[in-house]
């Protein structure tokens, strides 16, 4: 009988090895120690144990015993299966994986995505933009400046210091992950979307990263059907999954590309890479070693390297 999985991808390895060579290494730039080395995909965007649920419900305080407020998420009885969740994506990735398959051939042949392809990549973009460091790094941060801004509006003289309890973080980041009527909706959004590829046409590889569903705008709405909204996500080195706003493309729609193939130049691709190194958590993925980019942006940008940069501002 198989032990517990230590070590539990929040990025799919099938995913990743789009991005490696036959021996499934690739290239890593890391944004915090600001260098780049070789490896085997199964060693990164990993951590320990990282979707498992605590087993008791008695917690002390994790070392913020000086927090005013600690944020937990309580559940009832014991969870029969710490590992649900890595279980759950284990037999998901293998649905994905498939269909990556059928979608990388499509794309091959430059044929338009079928609705059942762009279902399950909607399905893909929901669960994966949730389920990486990052994204549990926001919750947390916003569960936290939620309810000190709520305690400030009432209690201005009087600040206290709130924190989340962090042994709990896997909860409450599956509960959002796995929130049927949440993903019904965003699904339902991202199908909305204009969907075209990106063919890069240049030298330079696309990377990809450690959250690799990224989310732009040229306004400061950043919500998946926000207007203005574009929505990315790199196929392999030499494509990507494009999604924008319908009523802010529109003439993407006029212009033809719309289900269509859409060539990106070598300032084209720059732009996409810029998006997954600002947008990362800690690394960006490349199958050649070249991140002089990708250091010049760190250095351009250095609040984005650091575990504690603010991810939020509640107003």
């Amino acid at each position: 009988m198989a032990g517990p999985k230590k070590k539990q991808h929040y990025v799919p390895q099938f995913y990743l090895n789009e991005f490696a060579d036959a021996h499934h290494q690739l290239y890593v730039f890391d944004k915090f120690e600001r260098r780049s080395y070789r490896t085997q995909v199964g060693n990164i965007a990993n951590e320990r144990y990282f979707y498992d649920f605590p087993q008791d419900d008695n917690s002390d305080s994790d070392g913020i015993s000086d927090a005013d407020v600690q944020i937990t998420f309580k559940y009832k009885g014991d969870i029969p299966n710490a590992q649900v969740i890595e279980d759950t994506f284990s037999a998901l990735e293998g649905d994905y994986s498939t269909a990556f398959r059928d979608i990388q051939q499509t794309i091959g042949d430059r044929k338009p995505l079928s609705l059942k392809q762009k279902y399950i990549l909607s399905h893909f973009i929901a669960v994966q933009y949730r389920r990486t460091p990052e994204h549990r790094r926001l919750l947390t941060e916003a569960s936290e400046k939620f309810i000190t801004k709520l305690w400030e509006k009432t209690h201005k003289d009087h600040p206290i210091r709130v924190k989340f309890n962090q042994k709990y973080a896997s909860l409450a980041q599956a509960l959002d992950m796995f929130d049927p009527f949440a993903n019904t909706q965003l699904i339902q959004v991202l199908m909305s979307h204009i969907w075209i590829i990106g063919l890069n046409e240049s030298d330079t590889p696309l990377y990809t990263s450690d959250q690799p569903v990224v989310k732009m705008s040229r306004r400061d709405l950043q919500g998946f059907g926000s207007l203005g909204i574009q929505i990315t996500l790199p196929f392999t080195a030499k494509n990507v999954l494009l999604l924008c706003d319908r009523r802010e493309f529109l003439p993407i729609v006029l212009a033809g590309y719309e289900d269509s193939y859409l060539p990106l130049d070598s300032e084209d691709v720059k732009h996409y890479n810029s998006l997954q190194v600002l947008d990362s958590y800690r690394q960006i993925y490349c199958p050649i070693g070249d991140f002089l980019f990708a250091a010049e942006l760190c250095a351009e940008h250095p609040a984005v390297c650091t575990p504690k940069q603010s991810r939020i501002e509640v107003s």
